[in-house]
């Protein structure tokens, strides 16, 4: 994520009691790994997009989209299968 400002090593202060909504950066489980990614809504939908051009935006199932995507329990189904959106990022801490 370093075209938006976090760059490895980087310390990052997520919060999960803040809503995630669009535009936010946002820490989502898929499946049993985590990644970093921004939350987008547009098309009608909601979107897990890179900071990188090379990595594709990951589509939130249309249907539940962001409804399920904040369960606990279970996640979207469709193009970011198992998705879960575990916390909002607030702040990224580098090193001097």
């Amino acid at each position: 994520m370093t075209g938006a400002g976090i760059h490895p090593g980087d310390l990052l202060v997520v919060d999960r009691s803040v809503e995630p909504r669009s535009g936010r950066i946002v820490v989502a489980r898929l499946g049993d790994a985590f990644t970093l990614k921004r939350l987008v809504h547009r098309r009608g939908g909601w979107w897990l997009e890179a900071a990188h051009p090379a990595y594709p935006p990951l589509a939130l199932a249309p249907a539940l989209a962001l409804e399920a995507a904040l369960q606990t329990n279970r996640g979207a189904a469709g193009g970011a299968a198992d998705a879960h959106l575990w916390g909002v990022a607030l702040h990224a801490i580098r090193r001097l």
